[in-house]
């Protein structure tokens, strides 16, 4: 916002000031960036020297370990947790009922990915992996498909006819 013009002087005298507030980060940032810049490269550059040094002619206070830390936790507090169709967190089938068996079995519906433990189909037509709830019987040659390898025929009653039949 620029300030009141003094009123008694003329219009052309000079140009209206702007109120600016400058605080120390606009000031490194802008003029002094360069300068502050290099002070904190060659301080990288200092500690990065020194370290090795020390390393070399094993000066250091405790052994560098480059390995990850490892920390001590205990396996039973800790399981995966799986969001159900109503969008809940419960534990998965296998760690609830204690079989690790069910836990290969379990796989994932391709039309409504829903997470079925039961035996799995697949379309006969496209593979694609079924729940029970998906699968849809051919009226004609009675194999399983999906939904997008099916028609539903109206003609006196409603029939699930395969695109290989139609």
């Amino acid at each position: 916002m620029p300030k009141r013009s003094y009123p008694f002087l003329g219009d052309d005298s000079f140009s209206p000031q702007l109120k600016k507030h400058v605080d120390e980060k606009r000031v490194n940032n802008g003029v002094l960036c360069q300068d502050k810049m290099k002070a904190v490269y060659d301080r990288t550059l200092s500690l990065l020297y020194n370290g090795a040094r020390n390393y070399m002619n094993n000066n250091t206070n405790e052994a560098m370990d480059a390995s990850p830390s490892t920390q001590k936790v205990s396996k039973n507090n800790l399981h995966q947790m799986v969001l159900t169709t109503h969008g809940t967190l419960t534990k998965p089938l296998h760690i609830t009922k204690g079989m690790s068996s069910q836990l290969q079995s379990t796989t994932v519906c391709d039309t409504c990915k829903n997470i079925t433990s039961l035996k799995h189909l697949t379309c006969a037509y496209c593979e694609c992996k079924l729940c029970y709830n998906c699968i849809r019987t051919c009226h004609f040659c009675k194999g399983d498909f999906c939904r997008k390898c099916s028609l539903t025929i109206y003609l006196q009653e409603e029939h699930v006819v395969c695109l290989s039949c139609c």
